[in-house]
């Protein structure tokens, strides 16, 4: 579990699943992300989705008080290389524009270098996706390119942006020897 000042991110529960298979399905936010649109499946393959062990991902619930707002973690952790990808998405409409993605990102960022001994950090985000692009630049992410119209989006291609963060960077937590 990690406890921030207003979020907690702790392991999904199997409760939480039919939650998270419905925001996911939202039209919504599947077009904030390049991932294809979620069809209903039977809600023992969506546990056993959510609720797997698999040592390249680092799932967690998020919480606000006691109520869950959305799903985020650490994925494609690459522990050769020192390397994983960053996701984070609010579900709950009511959450979003106050701030709790902006912590959500920053508790990824020291579990990831501080706890997990992690490199660097990714985040990919189509160019429409304002508020994932303000959450990069806010934590301290620098742009590293550009997938040009490499994601199918609502009838069209649009770009993916990439960043990244590095251990050593300015503002970055130490990270553990490893």
């Amino acid at each position: 579990m990690l406890v921030g000042q207003r979020v907690t991110l702790r392991a999904v529960r199997p409760d939480d699943v039919p939650v998270l298979e419905a925001w996911l399905a939202d039209p919504a936010l599947w077009q904030l992300t390049r991932d294809a649109p979620v069809a209903p499946r039977p809600r023992a393959d969506a546990e056993r989705s959510w609720l797997a062990a698999d040592p390249a991902v680092a799932s967690f619930a998020i919480e606000v008080g006691s109520r869950l707002v959305g799903a985020c973690g650490l994925f494609a952790i690459d522990l050769h290389n020192r390397s994983a990808d960053l996701g984070v998405w609010l579900g709950d409409a009511v959450a979003r524009g106050h701030g709790y993605g902006r912590e959500v990102v920053g508790l990824l960022v020291d579990y990831g270098f501080r706890l997990r001994g992690l490199h660097r950090l990714q985040i990919e985000t189509l160019v429409t996706n304002a508020a994932m692009r303000a959450l990069a630049d806010g934590a301290g992410f620098r742009l590293a390119g550009t997938l040009r119209e490499a994601a199918w989006v609502d009838g069209r291609f649009v770009d993916v942006l990439r960043y990244d963060l590095l251990a050593g960077d300015p503002g970055v937590p130490p990270a553990r020897a490893g």
